[in-house]
């Protein structure tokens, strides 16, 4: 188990999308503390699991090559 700062330094993942990814119900995780509050753990293997349903293989099928950057 890891607090939400040591899995932002594990994985290509910022504090705030792991504090978000947990509330919208994206990323389990365990609550540490009395009343709601406290301390948020995950595990590895829940962030792998997620991090791997976010996956993108060719979404469309085609090849159109590097991405473009769009403003």
């Amino acid at each position: 188990m890891m607090t939400i700062a040591d899995a932002a330094k594990k994985y290509p993942l910022s504090k705030s999308l792991l504090y978000e990814l947990c509330r919208i119900g994206k990323l389990p995780y365990y609550r540490v503390g009395v009343h709601g509050k406290g301390k948020i753990l995950l595990k590895d293997e829940d962030i792998t699991v997620m991090l791997a349903s976010c996956r993108v293989e060719d979404p469309c099928g085609v090849d159109d090559g590097p991405l473009k950057h769009i403003r």
